[in-house]
């Protein structure tokens, strides 16, 4: 006697009347033990294949055949429990419906990486000496769970406490200025860690770089300390007076000024 799955199904709802065929298998049977295992956990796109929250059950047909070639089948159904998922950030460049709605509410940007390529990834840019609360970019992460909701935390990259995260209303996160002291000539960029966590008791997290390019402002020239100096009357054409007048300017380029 062996066991075989004629068909498999794949059913919406919790009536499953839409049911249509699985483009290729997700389930296998012991042909001497009829044990049903999982022979396919992901998809080409690297999703799930059982996804709880896709609100699926399976219809399979499985059959028994004894030696004599007598066969019988029945209809079995395979329920789907749900299991907290870590919240995760989808590609930047991912072509899947979801991840395209989420992404169209994150900040992203073109960056150069390291091998001279120009990529997009999560972040924005701001001038540097911005005020504090001045808006940097947004960025959500998928909660992928019923029910559940995300907390976010700039977890990384942010040693100088320059910048800070809330989430809003609409469920997205917003980074925004906190001190402020965003200088480009003391870091031309920042590159934050987001870590999105679940509301789940055994609370899971995910995580995502958010990078922020500053940009160079003209700024004035500023006196390094205060002159004062002496002369003697009837003093000659190139009598110097103390010591030199010293400035420097933020912009990189030091100035002495000698009088």
């Amino acid at each position: 006697m062996g066991f075989s799955i004629d068909s498999q199904q794949v059913c919406t709802g919790q009536t499953g009347n839409k049911c249509e065929a699985l483009g290729d298998d997700i389930f296998g049977v012991d042909r001497s033990t009829g044990q049903l295992v999982v022979v396919r956990s992901r998809n080409a796109n690297g999703s799930p294949t059982i996804n709880y929250e896709a609100d699926l059950h399976y219809s399979l047909v499985v059959r028994v055949t004894d030696m004599g070639g007598l066969f019988d089948t029945a209809t079995m159904t395979v329920s789907v429990l749900d299991v907290n998922e870590a919240p995760f950030y989808h590609a930047v460049d991912s072509e899947d419906a979801k991840a395209r709605a989420l992404l169209a509410k994150s900040s992203t940007m073109l960056h150069v990486s390291d091998d001279n390529q120009k990529v997009r990834v999560r972040g924005s840019s701001i001038k540097e000496n911005v005020g504090t609360d001045t808006i940097v970019g947004t960025i959500i992460a998928d909660d992928i769970d019923f029910g559940d909701t995300l907390t976010y935390a700039i977890t990384g990259g942010n040693d100088a406490g320059l910048f800070k995260i809330e989430k809003l209303a609409s469920g997205v996160a917003q980074i925004s200025v906190d001190r402020a002291f965003v200088d480009f000539e003391n870091a031309a960029e920042h590159v934050l860690t987001i870590e999105a966590t679940d509301s789940m008791a055994a609370a899971l997290s995910g995580s995502a770089w958010f990078r922020i390019k500053v940009e160079d402002v003209n700024e004035p020239p500023m006196f390094k300390t205060t002159f004062s100096g002496s002369v003697l009357e009837n003093a000659k054409v190139g009598t110097g007076i103390g010591g030199p007048v010293n400035a420097f300017d933020e912009d990189m380029l030091s100035t002495e000024v000698a009088v």
